[in-house]
């Protein structure tokens, strides 16, 4: 690694859930895992994110020993009016936190939109360091909530290198494209022989990974099940969320057949890649899932919503199929039309091939060649 790498040190300023085990901090595990891969290219990482009370499963400790994790002032907000002004009198101790540790560090890294990251983009104007910001919702969403509208605005006025979901010809030229992360070469390549065996010739196996939320399409989903006209798929439901028990009410009322595993970790949850044949994904609000790729690389065929930059790598019929309106109706139409085992082997191996532009390698090599660390 060249002499200068070294010397840098990095601060990542986000709100994701960390949960304290003892003297030890436990981190979103699926994040963790990308900036696991960035330490290699660093000294020292600080990482400051929000506390959690309860794991979920979603969350272990760093395998890198210079990583060090922080935790904001427990301050949380929500939906409803009253839970985002809760979260008013914490701003000056976060602010205040971030400054702090800002002062030390070479590489500033922002992963909004989030509180955190806004107040670091603020802060960024008055401290001259090389800032990379990474903007994970949907960049091209018409209508946003007010704060990640003003990120949005400050971002696309800034000078600083910011990473987004699909930028559009308008942005200036500091906004970029960069895919989102979730293997490295080696585990894309053990993915893919597991994929090249893939059999579509059986009943499917049908895989949804994300949050059990409305905006998540899960209900929609859940209906187009009843309205199958077969029983040759079976659905497996990954995640947590809020609406688990309304859902598990659903599936046990219409008799569906459908399995809820809750969080899982790498190792189960890469399991059900293999044994899965289409993961789906109808949400109504995204930027671009992990598991997309994630689920591509073991030969998942993805069914997605039509919104944000997915569209861009998702070609109907060619490596997936897109879900051009959130409805029950279009779900279980496109599920069953799905065509013979034959094609859909084609359009797996094209879903894996897709896969190779989401590797950390290639994620690291363009961070550093855009903050110039070469």
């Amino acid at each position: 690694m060249a002499e200068n790498l070294r010397k840098k040190s990095l601060l990542i300023v986000s709100d994701t859930a960390m949960v304290k085990k003892g003297e030890e901090i436990a981190v979103f595990e699926p994040t963790l895992r990308e900036m696991e891969f960035m330490a290699d290219v660093f000294s020292t990482v600080t990482w400051i994110g929000y506390p959690y009370d309860e794991n979920n499963g979603m969350g272990r400790l760093p395998n890198r020993p210079n990583i060090k994790l922080i935790q904001f002032p427990k301050a949380t907000g929500g939906k409803s009016f009253w839970k985002k002004f809760k979260i008013i009198p914490y701003i000056p101790l976060i602010w205040l936190l971030i400054i702090k540790e800002l002062k030390h560090h070479d590489v500033i890294h922002t992963r909004g939109p989030s509180v955190p990251a806004l107040l670091t983009i603020l802060t960024g104007r008055f401290y001259r360091k090389k800032y990379w910001h990474k903007y994970a919702g949907n960049w091209r969403q018409p209508v946003l909530p007010k704060a990640y509208a003003i990120q949005r605005y400050l971002l696309r006025r800034c000078l600083d290198f910011v990473a987004v979901n699909g930028r559009v010809e308008t942005d200036p030229i500091n906004i970029c494209t960069i895919e989102n992360p979730c293997f490295s070469n080696h585990e894309l390549a053990q993915s893919r022989l597991l994929a090249a065996q893939k059999d579509f010739s059986g009943k499917l196996s049908v895989l949804f990974v994300g949050r059990v939320e409305e905006k998540k399409g899960i209900f929609e989903l859940l209906e187009a099940f009843r309205l199958l006209n077969s029983n040759a798929l079976s659905l497996n439901v990954v995640g947590p969320g809020e609406s688990m028990a309304e859902a598990r009410e659903y599936v046990n009322q219409h008799a569906l057949p459908v399995q809820f595993w809750g969080a899982l970790q790498r190792e189960k949850l890469n399991e059900l890649y293999r044994q899965a044949h289409i993961l789906i994904l109808p949400s109504k609000a995204e930027g671009f899932p992990k598991v997309i790729a994630e689920g591509a690389s073991f030969g998942c065929i993805p069914i997605c919503s039509d919104i944000s930059s997915i569209g861009e790598y998702i070609q109907h019929g060619k490596n997936g199929f897109l879900i051009r309106q959130v409805s029950a109706t279009a779900i279980a139409e496109l599920l069953n039309t799905l065509p013979e085992p034959a094609m859909l082997t084609s359009i797996a191996q094209r879903a894996s091939e897709l896969a190779g532009l989401f590797t950390y390698e290639r994620y690291a090599d363009q961070i550093k060649l855009k903050l110039a660390l070469d």
